[in-house]
């Protein structure tokens, strides 16, 4: 597309490599990112296309990895609405906020101290290398991926905190039919997760 060849165009003089990938989702793109990084790495960090993050995220997130026992593997943050949302985009975040939302998950729970999960959704997270060099996202998967692949590290032992001062903004839907579209996906990827692993 043009945003993208024009990011391109803006970043290739730097020091920044950007990929452009042909396939489709997110589990792929992050494959790809893995694939070409340099071998001295030793973090992968994500957020997505819809996220802005804050100016101290990615700071905060190495220095709590860093501080955390060995068997943390990855370190997240919280995901607000942003402000000039609209009320219907507040009005979703605050139904996914709730228990029967979303269970009370690290994808919308907002935390008010560092705290230890079982999953971290992957437009605001940090992973040390070694669960790159074991695991890879399932590329199968469109929708559900991050979470497929932190169930397949937490069964392992790795372990995952989320820490609320690593902020993003996530931008939400706006309109009920595509959130309803967007509960349909997620419940259509956990089947097939559910599937995947009996």
């Amino acid at each position: 597309s043009k945003k993208r060849t024009f990011l391109y165009k803006r970043l290739k003089n730097r020091k920044i490599k950007v990929y452009l990938d042909t396939r489709i989702g997110s589990a792929a793109h992050r494959n790809l990112g893995y694939a070409n990084s340099e071998k001295d790495t030793e973090y992968y960090a994500f957020t997505d296309s819809d996220c802005i993050v804050d100016k101290n995220w990615l700071k905060i997130l190495v220095r709590t990895i860093e501080k955390s026992p060995k068997k943390v593997v990855g370190i997240g943050g919280i995901n607000l609405v942003p402000k000039t949302d609209s009320k219907n985009s507040k009005l979703f975040t605050a139904i996914e906020q709730t228990f029967i939302g979303a269970g009370g998950t690290a994808q919308t729970k907002v935390f008010k101290k560092i705290t230890e999960v079982n999953s971290i959704p992957n437009c605001n997270v940090l992973y040390k290398k070694v669960v790159w060099e074991k695991y890879l996202q399932d590329e199968r998967l469109i929708k559900g991926q991050d979470g497929e692949f932190n169930m397949r590290i937490h069964n392992d032992g790795g372990k995952f905190l989320v820490n609320p001062k690593a902020i993003v903004w996530h931008k939400r839907a706006s309109k009920l039919k595509k959130q309803l579209r967007k509960y349909f996906l997620y419940g259509q990827a956990t089947s097939k997760i559910l599937k995947k692993h009996r």
